[in-house]
């Protein structure tokens, strides 16, 4: 049987998702629990974290129409898990930056997005290239998850250890039941040739540690797969007014005629 993630937003949201056929990524310091931009020792690192929230509980949640939609315009969003596209990258496009590469080459490298573009943004993520970024939340007490250590410093070394960031949660909030697609994005220019570069990347990675670095983007948006967008399952809200039904289905007929709508299960219930 296949996975569905379930992610609950406003009918506002929902037409932007529709029509530019994306979900966007925001920073930790953006969500609602506020503990997650919180490390041990590093101030605001949850700037540079980026996450679209999302529940693998097939049964809906009243808390969640509630705190994420308003009941009489939300939408619940169904799609298999990881339905992004997958954008690849041209050895001709990294020509253009490096200039290392025979002219005319045809060669192409399987990447999550496109590595040219990231690279001529000054924009670095370790994700990027193939795309591990589903991660399931883990509920627990412990503070030294919920707030962790991520620098170590070796002589004059800086190691930073982002893979607790991001995936633990109070077990205040596993009613979420929660499921992230999760990434980091750093202010990188690789396009700095060796062995520059490597000061550039010590520099930056020191400014985080800081503190001082500022995020490249406010966002960031995923492209959904066109095959994925077909199969994309949507529930109404259960108060949604008869108005917010007809713009619904406009926004369906116009963008999507494909989507599945299954009514609530709670109409009449709350």
């Amino acid at each position: 049987m296949e996975e569905i993630l379930y992610h609950y937003t406003s009918i506002d949201r929902f037409a932007q998702i529709l029509k530019n056929r994306t979900i966007r990524l925001s920073p930790l310091d953006r969500m609602d629990d506020l503990q997650e931009n919180i490390t041990n020792d590093i101030r605001n690192i949850g700037r540079f974290f980026f996450a679209s929230c999302w529940t693998d509980d097939v049964k809906e949640s009243i808390p969640m129409w509630n705190m994420y939609t308003d009941p009489r315009a939300g939408i619940r969003i169904g799609l298999p898990k990881n339905p992004f596209r997958r954008h690849g990258t041209s050895a001709e496009a990294l020509k253009t930056i490096y200039g290392s590469i025979d002219s005319g080459s045809t060669a192409f490298i399987d990447t999550f997005l496109d590595l040219s573009s990231l690279i001529k943004k000054g924009v670095f993520s370790s994700q990027a290239w193939n795309g591990d970024i589903l991660k399931q939340i883990t509920y627990t007490e412990d503070i030294t998850k919920l707030e962790p250590k991520i620098a170590t410093i070796k002589g004059d070394l800086l190691h930073l250890d982002t893979s607790t960031v991001g995936v633990y949660k109070n077990t205040h909030w596993d009613f979420q039941n929660e499921w992230r697609y999760l990434m980091m994005f750093l202010p990188l220019d690789l396009k700095i040739p060796l062995p520059d570069c490597l000061t550039h990347f010590n520099e930056v990675v020191n400014a985080l540690y800081r503190g001082e670095l500022k995020p490249p983007f406010n966002y960031y948006d995923l492209e959904i797969a066109s095959e994925m967008y077909d199969r994309m399952i949507i529930t109404p809200s259960p108060k949604m007014t008869e108005g917010n039904r007809i713009l619904l289905q406009a926004l369906i007929d116009k963008y999507n005629p494909a989507i599945k709508v299954v009514d609530s299960e709670l109409i009449g219930k709350i």
